[in-house]
Parts: C-alpha cells; sequence; structure tokens
C-alpha cells in the first residue's frame, strides 16, 4: 500500500490497487471490509472458517467484472472504494490513528 502522509480533510474517493498475474477465467469480485479479521491473518496459521468470514461483512466495493489475463505479465487492478469505504476511514480509521487500520 502507498503510503498517503498527512490528510487533512474528508476523503472524497480512493481506489485499491492490486498487482495480478494470471487470471484464468472471468472473475467477478467484491471487496469486503476485513479489519476485524487481521489479528488472523497476521498470525500466520488462519482459522479455516477466516476465509468464509472474507466473504461478508460491510461491502467496500464492488461487485468488479475482471476479464482473463492469460499471459504471465503483473497486471495492476485499480478497485474504486465505494462510499461505506470512505466513511470508514474518515470516520473510523482516520480518528484511530491513520488508513493502515483499514486494510
Amino acid at each position: 500500500m502507498t503510503p498517503v502522509g498527512r490528510v487533512e480533510g474528508e476523503i472524497t474517493a480512493a481506489n485499491l490497487i492490486v498487482y495480478s498475474r494470471q487470471i484464468s477465467n472471468n472473475l467477478t469480485h467484491t471487496l469486503y471490509g476485513a479489519t476485524s479479521l487481521l489479528s488472523q491473518m497476521e498470525a500466520g496459521n488462519p482459522d479455516p472458517t477466516l476465509y468464509d468470514a472474507m466473504k461478508s461483512g460491510p461491502v467496500y466495493g464492488g461487485p468488479f467484472q475482471l476479464p482473463p489475463n492469460l499471459t504471465d505479465t503483473v497486471t495492476q487492478l485499480i478497485f474504486a472504494l465505494n462510499t461505506a469505504a470512505l466513511n470508514y476511514i474518515n470516520y473510523t480509521a482516520i480518528p484511530k490513528g491513520g488508513i493502515q487500520d483499514f486494510f
């Protein structure tokens, strides 16, 4: 994640940029807020139910239709965050100390 430095005022738009290699089929992806699951992810040995939990919660973007990328070339995927994500950033993450709490 690219740090944004000091933020003053309200964030009105944001993108999540992910670098991906091969996508073999058309893919539909939805971004869910997973902040409450960070401790399990960081522990390195997540409970199998973690992956089911990552498919629920507040929707922060999508669904996005991703076309196949049949090469091994790194592709930049850009996901526009929605109002729920921006509200979380502005009213929860930043007051707690920064947007690193968001992801």
